[in-house]
């Protein structure tokens, strides 16, 4: 049994077996992998056929060479250990909130606005779409706290940020903008 098909670059939950979503983690860490190497190996490979292989450059290569195994490493090890708390995991729906709060109040009430995706700090970032992150449209005068609800279903442990913006009613006071950040188990 799957979820609706993916849309946005798997922004939207996968397998509903946890055996299956963890495969699916490891398949797309495949991905990633070999689309970082063969792009290294090209970029190698058409400065070795340029002719214009430097030392210098010989050097950067390894360098990123090494870069490029402690990143694998590490998202080896994240891939790991998320398909062991996936398949381990009871399936239900997870959905962590995180209180936010403007740096200051406005005199009347505001919109709120989420600032596209929540993102984690890889490279690329595991992203939850706009489409599963709740706050609220408005604030009163004064308020300065809200809550944020993240349907975080199926998506990785880690922490995502994301920004919000308060627009105020009145034209002639500026927008604020709050960054915030979300534990995903």
């Amino acid at each position: 049994m799957t979820a609706p098909p993916a849309t946005g670059g798997g922004s939207e939950p996968g397998p509903l077996i946890p055996l299956a979503e963890a495969v699916e983690g490891i398949t797309d860490l495949g991905f990633w992998l070999a689309g970082q190497l063969g792009g290294h190996a090209r970029t190698v490979a058409e400065r070795l056929g340029g002719g214009t292989y430097t030392p210098d450059l010989a050097a950067a290569d390894a360098a990123r060479s090494v870069a490029l195994g402690a990143a694998a490493w590490l998202r080896i090890v994240n891939e790991v250990v998320d398909a062991a708390v996936i398949v381990a995991r009871a399936p239900k729906p997870n959905t962590p909130t995180v209180k936010v709060r403007l740096p200051a109040p406005f005199e009347g009430p505001c919109t709120l606005r989420l600032n596209g995706p929540l993102k984690s700090r890889f490279d690329p970032p595991d992203v939850i779409p706009p489409t599963r992150v709740s706050l609220p449209r408005r604030l009163g005068p004064k308020q300065v706290e809200f809550t944020v609800t993240v349907d975080a279903t199926r998506r990785p442990g880690v922490s995502y940020f994301g920004r919000v913006t308060a627009t105020p009613d009145a034209p002639d006071v500026g927008a604020q903008s709050v960054d915030f950040r979300v534990g995903v188990r």
